[in-house]
């Protein structure tokens, strides 16, 4: 018998290639023991929605590719999304300053303004981890006013104890959307709009006007 859900979460799962986010999501699931054993999952190539009915809510889970030609795309995704997760590979510091660049390359995309981000610091078991708190500094997110921000360390080994899936899935339950913030910024955009049409009739400039 199909679970019945009250209600509908809809999760964005971004970060570059190989830091983790195809594995995050396999671990997402009803009934996880934190001790099953989990495969270690191929590249997403293009993306892959998994839909998982946790207690009273489905969450639909949009995990997409990383790879430098497809980031372009990722703000196709972010119709009705409730949250963001990102992912940073832990233990591989030389890549933080791409994935921060990325992180702020799409924030910059007016769609993602009032959503909430989680940013999850994977594969905190291997030897070369960095601490989750270092790797949220060196995403540098201070600087995006208009999103809430938490950060959580994950440790996904193939076999043995996984931690931080149970955390994630309650900060994905817990944060909304600033509906407010994302609201006003829409209006904002298009009282600039209708200004610059005005400013247009003005100059006698109505053939630019549409």
């Amino acid at each position: 018998m199909k679970q019945k859900c009250s209600s509908n979460r809809r999760v964005l799962v971004l970060g570059l290639d190989g830091a983790g986010k195809t594995k995050f999501v396999s671990c997402f699931h009803p009934n996880a023991n934190p001790r099953d054993t989990v495969m270690d999952p191929a590249p997403t190539v293009g993306f892959c929605v998994k839909s998982v009915p946790i207690g009273d809510t489905c969450f639909d889970i949009w995990d997409v590719g990383g790879a430098v030609d497809g980031r372009s795309y990722w703000r196709e995704f972010l119709l009705d999304i409730d949250v963001v997760v990102w992912v940073v590979d832990s233990s591989a510091a030389e890549r933080f300053f791409e994935s921060r660049c990325a992180l702020h390359r799409f924030l910059r995309h007016p769609e993602t303004r009032g959503l909430p981000v989680i940013i999850i610091a994977s594969k905190q078991d291997c030897r070369s981890a960095i601490p989750p708190e270092d790797v949220f500094r060196a995403m540098g997110v201070d600087i995006h006013k208009h999103n809430e921000f938490n950060i959580i360390g994950t440790s996904l080994p193939s076999t043995g104890e996984r931690k931080g899936i149970w955390q994630a899935y309650k900060m994905i339950t817990r944060m909304t959307p600033n509906y407010m913030n994302r609201i006003h910024h829409i209006r904002a955009v298009e009282n600039k709009v209708n200004n610059a049409k005005q400013e247009k009739v003005k100059r006698g400039d109505r053939a630019l006007v549409y």
